[in-house]
């Protein structure tokens, strides 16, 4: 797999993201852009588990009313499940 190219996908599916750019447009866009990673990491990891998660959309509502926490407290939720 190519470094610097992070839309290629592994075996399981799941995308291959640069940390730099994320970090950059997480803060240009204020975090929103963390918050969408947050509920596109619970569809790949559905993927990969077969296990149901939460929905993306609802994924994104919880993490816009609770300022973030929900992002948090589902990313750990997501490594829990690997």
């Amino acid at each position: 797999m190519e470094q610097g190219n992070f839309r290629r996908k592994n075996r399981f599916g799941i995308r291959r993201r640069n940390p730099w750019t994320i970090l950059i447009l997480v803060v240009v866009t204020l975090s929103l852009y963390g918050t969408f990673l947050v509920a596109r990491f619970g569809r790949e990891i559905e993927q990969v588990t077969g296990k149901k998660q939460i929905g993306f959309w609802s994924a994104v509502v919880f993490s816009l009313l609770t300022l973030g926490i929900f992002s948090v407290v589902y990313q750990v939720a997501l490594a829990f499940h690997l």
